[in-house]
């Protein structure tokens, strides 16, 4: 029972978070920070397929922070479009760990 508590109570969180825009941007920023550092990561071997794959999900990821974070939607666009881009960014990224990884 606690456990499923916890779940709900972090479901929770995460959907507030997502109604409130300067939450919502900061955490746009972190997500293009991190995809910064796997950019960085990922120069050194370019030649190798892997990092070019690396590079790029890097690159999606902060041109889709950079939007998240300086452009202005309203209510109505704003949930279903993070959600694409939610679903979006876990398919990438779900990707680009095993690749990267598992070379």
């Amino acid at each position: 029972d606690s456990v499923r508590d916890r779940v709900r109570g972090y479901g929770a969180t995460m959907r507030s978070s997502f109604e409130n825009e300067a939450d919502m941007q900061a955490q746009a920023a972190l997500l293009g920070c991190a995809a910064l550092v796997v950019l960085l990561a990922c120069i050194e071997p370019a030649e190798a397929g892997e990092a070019v794959f690396g590079i790029v999900a890097g690159v999606l990821t902060i041109l889709i922070s950079l939007v998240l974070v300086f452009a202005k939607f309203d209510a109505a666009q704003q949930r279903p479009m993070l959600k694409a881009l939610a679903a979006f960014l876990l398919v990438l990224w779900v990707v680009a760990a095993g690749v990267l990884t598992f070379r």
